[in-house]
């Protein structure tokens, strides 16, 4: 019954017939946009089948089907308009499979006084897609061409790697994945995620909360939190384009800009955390 009545609450402006009535132009634009979206997911089961757990796989399989939909067309688009697979990695599919994680986060923060929950969200997603969203397909691919071995086009695409593992005349293959820079993009986020970690850190220590509090510490908390993405995109962007015609000056000189950049806003970030110290709202507001 629960299931059933999914459909029509997908369908109708605002859940029902009723409320229908009263959309406004937004929640018709709102409604008509999502509509897609909402008759796919009336497919997954409600939480009232076995405690909720048909409900969670089924969601990780659209998850999955979706994420894998989303990357193909990221590809075709970046192909299309002439972006290396990187690019549209970092620009384009991060950012959309992150909105989900975003607004699961605003949820939490809004709900758990010192937004511990929103905190621990995003680490902990972030852990799952590094360490089991990488790690199963790498050990699949591994796997994959343990057992299969060499093929003519594996040699043709991976010479330098053929060579070195049993020359062309081996059989063994091995699963092969291009770093194109990613070294440099790990060292960069690295560096911007302890910019963040401090700041919220500072923020706990002088305004008693990770988020929330006075108007003027919260903007000035989302535009360090936004130049740090921001130049991340720019230098793992500029680095994977110029490939390797950057210099070691070339790379230097762009991440001295774009970090001094994101140290000027922390340093403005904590002369307004210092006003109001002690005048936070002691939760995530």
């Amino acid at each position: 019954e629960d299931w059933v009545a999914q459909f029509p609450a997908a369908w109708f402006c605002l859940g029902s017939r009723e409320e229908q009535r009263s959309a406004t132009t937004l929640d018709w634009l709102l409604h008509l946009t999502a509509l897609p979206w909402k008759l796919l997911y009336t497919l997954v089961p409600p939480t009232a089948f076995c405690g909720g757990w048909v409900c969670f796989y089924a969601c990780l399989l659209h998850i999955a089907i979706v994420t894998a939909i989303l990357a193909d067309l990221a590809e075709l688009f970046g192909c299309v308009v002439g972006m290396p697979d990187f690019v549209t990695a970092i620009a384009i599919v991060a950012l959309g499979t992150s909105m989900p994680d975003l607004f699961a986060s605003k949820s939490a923060a809004i709900g758990d006084p010192a937004a511990d929950a929103s905190i621990v969200n995003v680490t902990g997603s972030n852990s799952v897609n590094v360490f089991l969203g990488l790690g199963l397909p790498w050990t699949a691919g591994s796997v994959y061409w343990l057992i299969k071995g060499r093929t003519p086009e594996w040699e043709q695409r991976y010479g330098d790697i053929a060579e070195r593992y049993g020359g062309l005349g081996s059989v063994r293959a091995v699963f092969v994945l291009r770093s194109d820079g990613l070294g440099f993009g790990v060292m960069i986020f690295s560096v911007l995620c302890c910019i963040c970690l401090m700041l919220l850190f500072v923020r706990r220590k002088w305004l008693g909360a990770e988020l929330g509090g006075p108007l003027a510490p919260k903007v000035a908390t989302v535009i360090v939190f936004f130049s740090c993405w921001v130049a991340y995109i720019f230098l793992a962007s500029w680095n994977a384009l110029r490939g390797e015609r950057v210099s070691a000056a070339d790379r230097a000189l762009a991440t001295s800009a774009a970090l001094g950049a994101v140290a000027f806003c922390s340093l403005a970030a904590l002369v307004v955390f210092a006003r109001h110290r002690g005048a936070g709202s002691g939760g995530a507001g």
